[in-house]
């Protein structure tokens, strides 16, 4: 049995992988057109925030759960790689050099105490306090993003967290932060849309 629940886990893993490549194949395709414009820096920040969240996962036995973090940060900085060579958007904004500090002392809890929790509950606040440029972009302008990317982003998640082996609020908090907040987002976008067809 205990076979079984690991071999389910790993597919689940695997399924949350396969995702979060599909979704971002788009994403990137757009990119390297020139029709979509990332923000080098809060993409290469969310990398280092995808790669701290799935290494704490992986230190504290989240097994296949882990993965998509992993590959989560490898997507973020291809995107942002793409950006930075393309016609993404270079400029850095003081919520931009929150991140970049948050993700800085987020590590710091983790070396000096050699446990990853501070670190993910450091890097879970921070990403989501950094999320409310994007918020307030898209209220303002809610046709310039794709809801796909995030709720597909929600959907591997959600996916990552049931293909855990531990649960805890080490392994769970990261990502069930990013199912919340780019489930929140999907949602505003759709409604401020709808709002503006009203007017």
């Amino acid at each position: 049995m205990t076979d079984d629940i690991a071999g389910w886990r790993a597919w689940v893993g695997a399924i949350a992988v396969a995702v979060s490549l599909i979704a971002m194949v788009p994403y990137l395709v757009s990119t390297w057109r020139g029709h979509t414009r990332p923000h080098v820096f809060s993409w290469t920040i969310w990398g280092v925030f995808n790669l701290m969240g799935g290494i704490a996962q992986i230190v504290d036995h989240g097994g296949p759960g882990a993965w998509v973090n992993i590959v989560g940060a490898t997507t973020c900085w291809i995107g942002a790689a793409l950006g930075f060579y393309r016609n993404g958007t270079r400029d850095i904004t003081r919520s931009d050099c929150f991140a970049a500090g948050g993700a800085v002392i987020g590590i710091a809890p983790w070396v000096l105490t050699h446990d990853p929790l501070w670190s993910v509950v450091i890097i879970t606040f921070v990403d989501m306090m950094a999320f409310y440029p994007s918020f307030r972009k898209g209220w303002i302008k809610p046709h310039e993003d794709m809801p796909l990317v995030y709720a597909v982003s929600a959907l591997k998640h959600a996916l990552g967290i049931a293909a855990l082996t531990r649960f805890n609020v080490t392994t769970v908090l990261f990502s069930a932060s990013l199912v919340c907040t780019n489930s929140a987002y999907v949602a505003m976008l759709f409604l401020r849309r709808r709002m503006m067809r009203a007017v």
